[in-house]
């Protein structure tokens, strides 16, 4: 996600530009003229959005590779794969932060499931900060749940998010939501680099580094 505000207007120009020139022909083949407000084409729409981000931060920083200097600096392996390690960690949670921006409306639906399916813990003040009146119920959430099978812990979550998600949720269905939107990240993640690089597994062992990080504060 850019962060400095030139950068994120370059970003939102360079979008809107790849829109205009190479995307509506696509999107109006596919949709009457009127560009109804129905779901199907709302959700094709920002997926199309979605898409062209990852297309332009992808080449953004094959860019800024190709311009870096090398520095007259001694070699020291061990500290320049430390640094290396560093960098990349931080570029792959900005990526994810970016995704999961994508989802502005189910922002804390999608969080605290991905920490109940990967058995990551929750704080009061992460449920609150999400659902606001969640006080009395968010310990019900923040329990450990690594020894829960997994029936118990959506028809747990989906008891505790029945009173404050619209619609209501049932636990097999949120558990499904939650996979799905795990396959969309984990592909939105791959459309950042040439090759496939996520599956879930490593996905679930990127999502437990990041919620540790300061991106996820």
């Amino acid at each position: 996600m850019a962060t400095d505000r030139s950068l994120r207007e370059d970003l939102a120009q360079e979008i809107i530009t790849r829109l205009l020139s190479e995307k509506m022909p696509r999107i109006r083949d596919r949709f009457d003229a009127g560009y109804s407000e129905r779901a199907s084409f709302t959700s094709y729409f920002m997926v199309i959005i979605r898409n062209t981000h990852y297309d332009v931060l992808r080449e953004s920083k094959y860019r800024m590779l190709d311009t870096l200097d090398e520095r007259d600096e001694p070699h020291d392996p061990s500290a320049q794969e430390s640094l290396v390690g560093r960098i990349v960690f931080k570029e792959e949670f900005a990526k994810l932060k970016a995704a999961l921006d994508t989802y502005p409306r189910t922002r804390g639906k999608l969080e605290c499931g991905l920490r109940l399916k990967y058995r990551l813990p929750l704080s009061v003040g992460l449920l609150c900060r999400w659902w606001p009146r969640m006080d009395e119920d968010a310990h019900r959430l923040q329990q450990d749940h690594r020894r829960v099978q997994d029936h118990e812990l959506w028809a747990v979550a989906a008891e505790v998010l029945h009173c404050y998600e619209t619609p209501p949720v049932k636990g097999d269905s949120l558990r499904k939501w939650v996979d799905v939107r795990v396959a969309e990240l984990i592909r939105l993640m791959n459309r950042t680099h040439p090759h496939t690089v996520y599956d879930h597994r490593n996905f679930e062992t990127l999502f437990a580094h990041y919620v540790e990080s300061e991106y996820a504060t």
